[in-house]
């Protein structure tokens, strides 16, 4: 993404000459597109990863709402759910449980407030929809 946004960017790492600094099966992709094409691309995107557990993260509460109940109806082949921060903690607790146990086939939209330093194992896919 750097190198699309950036000229000439600088690399800062703290880990840099380190063995060790990133995952050997970790791959990072970018795609550029117009906007009106985004979700459609996510919906596509999902429906070829439908047996993939999927962590989709967007900019605000109502991307997420909006996000969730389009899916939901168009069901794009694996379950969605929803993690945002207008949720009480009791219920972002119950989806994070959910969304855990769960092996395959769910994708999970949600802001990056809603999600500051929660761990989800075993993810195959993280998007994130928007620019940071």
């Amino acid at each position: 993404l750097g190198k699309a946004a950036l000229r000439s960017p600088e690399v800062v790492s703290v880990h840099q000459d380190a063995a060790n600094r990133m995952p050997e099966k970790l791959r990072q992709v970018y795609m550029s597109m117009p906007l009106h094409q985004k979700v459609d691309t996510l919906f596509s995107f999902l429906r070829s990863h439908s047996q993939k557990k999927i962590i989709v993260f967007v900019s605000a509460c109502k991307q997420v709402r909006f996000l969730y109940e389009a899916f939901r109806i168009l069901k794009p082949g694996p379950s969605v759910m929803e993690l945002h921060g207008r949720q009480s903690l009791t219920k972002r607790l119950i989806i994070f449980q959910e969304f855990t146990e769960r092996e395959k086939s769910i994708a999970l939209f949600c802001t990056d407030i809603a999600a500051r330093g929660v761990d989800f194992p075993a993810v195959d896919w993280v998007v994130q929809f928007d620019c940071p």
